[in-house]
């Protein structure tokens, strides 16, 4: 059978069409502020008003047990939109526990109910041609669901279960992690993300629950049981918002929601204390060095302790169109137009509900003009401080915000989820038409006295995310330099400190497999060759590797690609990397790999355990029909456990935390086959896999040599200039 959603015409979802039609809807909203400024004075030309807009009429329904509906009734199509929110998220997140509000906004979603395994749904959903979407934000949980009006009762039965009985399933958690791991992972590829991430650190502190960003071992740290828990604190009929538009009629829907709904109990909860972080205006300059950068990111500004309720939030709407708002804004003219150094410098005054936003100027400039476009941009707040605008910039700007306007009212589901965080914020349902109204009322003595009043140029926090070598001066200039530092780290262990006996036996038991490996003192570099398959899910790759060490700190990867050899080189904590026709810094992650993989090479730790590494056992462990002695490596930034045959008394596979395709996860690197090499005994086939058993690698070594000649500047670290 083939299911509805089969039937259903798939959306545009192309990013260049997205992109173009954002264009012209910023060149339609420009011309038509200039038809209704010029073309009729200039032209003569009468148009004609614009037909009401009609709002959807919206019924609010509540049950017993406190649980309240918006209901819209829409019968152009034979379809149903439901929007819900629940008081609760991020915000409430304890500081080792980061990420746990995200992950059960997405588990909601495909973590599993009661009645429903995560497979289930997903079959349930797709051949009813269900949409159901689920996420944790800062203040709330939000699902949104649409479906054809003929499935409502199903599709509530399903909304129903997902809100109140998930289960949270173990597989789909691990699916979970492994994505946000990888998305950690990948958190500093885009220049663009870091400026915004890093400044609003800056801004509001990176604890705060605006700024704050999970890491790997707050997410590690989170259990089944911790989403059971947070999910009952916040999810409660009381605590419960949803608006249902579409094509159903009133009664029925009430009737229907009843029987659904109706038996969700109330009851007498505690819910966590709102906590207000205080806001401070702290001026700093900081400067994140990207070697890489071909141009650079700049992000000025401070917190803004206004909110939409505040009396001066329509004329500060007013003034950031005048100064940053649009394409005809004054930063935009003076930085794109009249000093050629970015494409669509901007500036925003991002104002919320009911908690702090940011006020901040935003440009990407080329490396050689960045103090440049920094002066000139905070020039531009100081110049609204100092000059009254004209009244033609300020009916512009008005014209321009008010033609805008229409697009707030483009589908019904739109106006009442609207209405729907109106509600949950308390603000009355025709806010947005009194802001329209109020707009009008706006002077050009409006827009001097709230700039001079929200605006503070002497606080402003700068931010250059860039490759400072290449700046026309340096960024001190501007006043004393933060430089920040945003490589991504792994978790740190607490590791708890050994007895001096189990530290005695791991080294005794250790000292037992080498002198059973044989003599490597007399070992100062060897080179490996081999070939190498790696797994991606389903896809696979296979190189061949060749890789030289020098004990103790020393090591060099080269490998095989259709257009010439990679490189990547570690030398003393200094690495490189290259490939034909560049060469750049070797990315901290790959980097501390690099020195993963020389410091637990068997050479190595045979070479160097007692000076370098704490050894302790762990215990002693039965697997299938093997004895393993489980002893702990650490150093001042990594721990490993090796896992040594009782029989053979040769190692079998070591454990670690460490970077894949996936993110941060657990490899279990297994040593499968050994042979004997110069009187040592050596891993010739190794295999890794991850916690669930995955093939992640697979490497033969077609050859092993022990002190070799070593190619000349095999381990050189040039200095790098991008």
């Amino acid at each position: 059978m083939i299911s509805k959603s089969k039937k259903l015409i798939q959306k545009i979802n192309s990013p260049w069409i997205l992109t173009l039609v954002t264009i012209l809807l910023s060149i339609s909203i420009v011309n038509l502020s200039f038809a209704n400024v010029d073309t009729e004075t200039r032209f003569g030309i009468e148009f004609p008003q614009l037909s009401p807009i009609r709002t959807p009429e919206i019924t609010e329904y509540s049950l017993r047990n406190e649980l309240t509906f918006l209901l819209s009734e829409n019968h152009d199509f034979p379809t149903i939109s439901v929007s819900v929110l629940v008081n609760g998220g991020s915000y409430f997140e304890e500081l080792e526990m980061i990420g746990l509000a995200e992950l059960l906004g997405e588990l909601l979603r495909t973590g599993g109910t009661k009645n429903y395994t995560p497979e289930e749904i997903d079959m349930l959903l797709d051949d009813m041609a269900i949409s159901l979407s689920s996420s944790g934000r800062v203040h709330t949980f939000a699902v949104n669901m649409s479906f054809l009006s003929e499935d409502v009762e199903v599709a509530f039965n399903v909304l129903n279960d997902v809100l109140r009985y998930p289960t949270f399933n173990e597989d789909s958690i691990h699916r979970m992690k492994l994505n946000m791991n990888t998305q950690i992972a990948r958190r500093n590829d885009d220049i663009s993300e870091i400026t915004g991430r890093e400044f609003v650190k800056l801004v509001f502190g990176k604890d705060n629950p605006y700024a704050r960003t999970y890491e790997y071992e707050t997410i590690a740290n989170i259990t089944q049981q911790d989403l059971l828990d947070y999910h009952q604190t916040f999810f409660h009929p009381q605590n419960t918002l949803i608006s249902v538009t579409g094509d159903f009629h009133t009664r029925d829907m009430q009737r229907l929601l009843n029987r659904v709904f109706g038996n969700w109990k109330k009851e007498k909860v505690t819910f966590p204390e709102l906590k207000r972080y205080p806001v401070k205006y702290e001026s700093s300059v900081n400067l994140i060095q990207r070697d890489d950068a071909q141009q650079t990111w700049i992000a000025i500004g401070h917190v803004t302790e206004m909110t939409q309720r505040h009396p001066d939030y329509v004329p500060m709407l007013v003034l950031n169109t005048v100064l940053g708002g649009s394409f005809t804004g004054r930063i935009y003219q003076r930085i794109r137009n009249q000093l050629g150094l970015a494409y669509a410098p901007m500036a925003y005054y991002s104002v919320y509900y009911d908690f702090p936003g940011v006020f901040y100027l935003m440009s990407q400039t080329v490396s050689d003009k960045t103090i440049t476009a920094i002066d000139a941009l905070i020039d531009e707040v100081i110049k609204l401080q100092n000059e009254y605008i004209t009244e033609d910039e300020l009916s512009f700007a008005k014209e321009s915000f008010l033609n805008s306007f229409v697009f707030n009212y483009d589908t019904p589901e739109q106006i009442v989820r609207r209405q729907l965080n109106y509600t949950f914020w308390d603000y009355p349902l025709d806010f947005l038409e009194q802001v329209r109204d109020r707009v009008n009322d706006v002077t050009v003595e409006d827009i001097h006295r709230v700039a001079n009043e929200y605006l503070f140029p002497e606080h402003f926090i700068i931010l250059a995310v860039g490759n400072e070598n290449e700046f026309e001066q340096p960024l001190s200039t501007l006043g004393e330099v933060n430089l920040l530092d945003i490589s991504i780290r792994r978790p740190r262990h607490d590791i708890t400190q050994p007895t001096n006996l189990k530290k005695e036996i791991g080294e005794a038991l250790f000292d037992q497999y080498l002198e059973g490996m044989g003599n490597v003192d007399h070992v100062h570099n060897m080179k490996m060759r081999g070939i190498t398959t790696e797994y991606r899910g389903e896809e696979r790759s296979t190189v061949e590797v060749t890789a030289y060490i020098e004990f103790p700190d020393k090591i060099t990867q080269l490998i095989s690609t259709p257009r010439g050899f990679l490189s990547m080189v570690y030398n003393q904590g200094n690495s490189m990397m290259t490939f034909p026709g560049r060469k750049m810094h070797l990315p901290p992650e790959l980097a501390e790999d690099l020195r993963y993989n020389l410091r637990s090479n068997p050479i190595s730790l045979a070479k160097n355990y007692k000076e370098e590494f704490v050894v302790y056992l762990v215990e002693e462990k039965q697997m299938s029909d093997k004895t393993f002695y489980i002893l702990s490596f650490s150093d001042e930034v990594n721990q490993f456990l090796l896992f040594i045959d009782k029989e053979t008394m040769l190692p079998y596979q070591t454990v670690q935390e460490t970077m894949s395709w996936q993110g941060l996860i657990t490899v279990y690197k297994i040593y499968e086959i050994y042979d004997e090499i110069d009187g040592i005994k050596y891993p010739v086939r190794i295999v890794t896999r991850d916690e669930r058993g995955n093939i992640l690698s697979e490497v033969d070594f077609t050859e092993i040599l022990f002190n070799v000649e070593l190619p000349e500047d095999i381990f050189k670290v040039e200095e790098i200039m991008e």
